[in-house]
């Protein structure tokens, strides 16, 4: 049984034994102030990052920082200072800082939609079933897959597994090396991907929508309904909420049974933004909604903008984003999510209008192809002439960020740790300032890279400040175990995952990743599995107590042979089977 599978089974009996539908967990999630490894910054696709960094309040010094050309350039997911996005001829990394390109890996086929990126790998997939992992800082290639047909879909990637729609399957990989976990055919090319939770894969497949074991690729549900063209799923705690056309469904997560259905005016653009207990949903007539969850979808407020929203609409510190395109002209906004009021605009490209006499500003030629990325207090958005990014150049801060090895040590391991994945801001980074704190002892060093040997089991908080020419810094921050026994050398692949706490500046934390959310369900199984196993053999042994006490009172009466258990006759005196000489009933005890 491999650990999935393994896994899987574990939440099953978990949630058989205590009543429940899934462990008790958060969904793994990579939110920091520089940027989010996934498009819709979340395992779930919530669309909405409420620590990140916004821009500056109603847009105010918003300008045009730099444009990166590239043909069919993909809405662009930024983590650790760089900007990743897909385009006709592969994966480019470029600088978030300068616009300039850091790497470029060159496919056979075209790039569909946002790469993700996870653990200092990108994941990306082509139009001819090529399916891709990359080095994040370098662009090498580490592993890739073929299939038949496209994919279609960007990939949903979590700490040990990767998801992603083709025109034939729903796929499951392993981030490790690319091999097959399961795959599960469809009706219909998938055109958007799939929503994660602890236990299930959400995706919709034409107009039903399916739930998957996370684990094994069976299928948990299926929604007895159509819904007509959904395409976008976005998973709350206990609903589904899915897009498609002009209405918004929402149905029970764990059977997929229907709870309401709300049109709007429009067809839904892009994906849903989800923040508590309200949805936010923009149209190609220029609406932005604003649903509440809790009254079945009630409207709260309805706002009209200036032109056809195009892409996902995105929720960052507070503020909603949204670009709109009228003609030529694109805008950017800034909109008060309790309200719709808009808190500032932003013309896309306004470095090239020109004003006449009237002030009336000139068509922008530009041709926006989807929704804005808001990270590090930049915005960026896509046409099909490339990339642009937008900001207040004001200065910034470097982006601290580093990785250990190996990442589960044991005693006696030597760890190696390398800061070499930040980057700079405004100025060159100047100084790397490591920190190790633990409850019995503190320590501090220097270098981008370090290593130290740990001979004590223990937990360490592991801290690095980068600090740059201007005097600017910024600090990462992350758990290390170092647990049992071991004479060094050890590697990833022979122990148990364990997952880091990472913060940043803001104090953002990854929750718990699969094995430590489902460590405490798998000891309340087996110990609820050992009480049933109990439970049964009293109600089996309580259930045999009347024969056994016929039995006894047969062989007392003779009617048993004492040695080999044959039925005798009263009155007989040997066995007719083993030729015992049997007991008068006066030789019974």
């Amino acid at each position: 049984m491999d650990r999935r599978t393994f896994l899987g089974t574990v939440a099953g009996a978990s949630a058989a034994a205590f009543g429940i539908g899934r462990v008790n967990a958060q969904a793994d999630e990579e939110e920091t102030s520089e940027g989010w490894g996934l498009l819709p910054y979340d395992e779930k696709r919530r669309r909405a990052n409420p620590d990140g960094a916004g821009l500056p309040q109603g847009l105010a010094g918003v300008k045009e920082l730099w444009e990166f050309d590239a043909d069919g350039a993909s809405t662009p997911v930024v983590s650790g200072g760089t900007v990743y996005t897909g385009t006709e001829e592969g994966v480019v990394a470029i600088n978030a800082l300068t616009g300039e390109e850091s790497w470029r890996y060159e496919t056979t086929g075209e790039v569909v939609g946002t790469p993700g990126v996870k653990n200092g790998s990108v994941y990306a997939g082509t139009d001819e079933g090529m399916f891709v992992s990359l080095d994040a800082r370098t662009g090498e290639k580490r592993w890739s897959s073929s299939f038949e047909g496209a994919v279609t879909t960007s990939p949903n990637v979590s700490e040990v597994d990767v998801f992603f729609g083709t025109e034939n399957y729903v796929c499951s990989l392993d981030t490790a090396n690319g091999s097959e976990n399961w795959k599960f055919g469809t009706r219909v090319p998938v055109q958007a991907s799939p929503a994660l939770t602890e236990e299930l894969v959400v995706y919709a497949d034409g107009g039903l929508i399916f739930a998957l074991n996370r684990f094994t690729g069976e299928k948990e549900w299926r929604s007895n309904y159509s819904a007509g063209s959904a395409t976008e799923a976005v998973v709350g705690e206990t609903r589904v909420y899915t897009a498609g056309k002009g209405t918004v469904y929402a149905q029970r997560i764990r059977n997929g049974v229907r709870r309401w259905s709300k049109s709007l005016r429009g067809e839904i653009v892009g994906g849903p933004v989800l923040q508590g207990s309200t949805l936010y949903v923009g149209t190609d007539h220029g609406f932005l909604y604003s649903l509440d969850l809790n009254s079945d979808g009630w409207t709260e407020w309805k706002k009209e903008f200036s032109g056809s929203f195009v892409g996902s609409p995105v929720l960052v510190d507070g503020v909603l984003y949204g670009v709109t395109i009228e003609g030529e002209e694109g805008r950017l906004y800034a909109v008060d999510p309790s309200d719709g009021d808009i808190l500032g605009e932003y013309i896309v490209g306004n470095e090239q209008v020109e004003q006449d006499g009237d002030d009336e500003t000139e068509g922008l030629n530009v041709d926006l192809t989807g929704g804005p990325t808001v990270a590090g207090a930049n915005a960026y958005v896509v046409g099909e002439d490339g990339v642009r990014a937008f900001g207040d150049e004001q200065e910034v801060p470097p982006t601290a960020s580093f990785e250990f090895s190996p990442r589960t040590p044991l005693v006696g391991d030597t760890v190696s740790f390398d800061a070499s994945s930040s980057s700079a801001g405004s100025a060159p980074i100047e100084g790397y300032t490591w920190r190790f704190r633990s409850d019995a002892e503190e320590f501090s060093a220097r270098g981008e890279t370090y290593e130290e040997a740990f001979e004590s089991p223990r937990e360490w908080t592991v801290s690095l400040t980068v600090t740059d020419e201007g005097g600017l810094s910024d600090t990462a921050t992350k758990d290390m175990g170092i647990d049992g026994t071991g004479s060094g050398g050890s590697t990833d692949s022979d122990r148990s995952r364990v997952e880091s706490t990472n913060q940043t500046s803001v104090a953002a934390t990854e929750s718990p990743g699969v094995f430590d959310r489902v460590g405490d369900g798998v000891f309340l199984a087996l110990g609820a599995l050992g009480a049933v196993v109990s439970a049964l053999g009293f109600s089996a042994y309580w259930r045999m107590e009347p024969e056994r006490e016929k039995l006894h009172r047969r062989k007392k009466k003779g009617g048993l042979c004492p040695d080999c258990g044959a039925s005798v006759k009263v009155g007989d005196a040997d066995c007719r089977v083993c030729g015992t000489e049997l007991p008068t009933n006066g030789d019974e005890e």
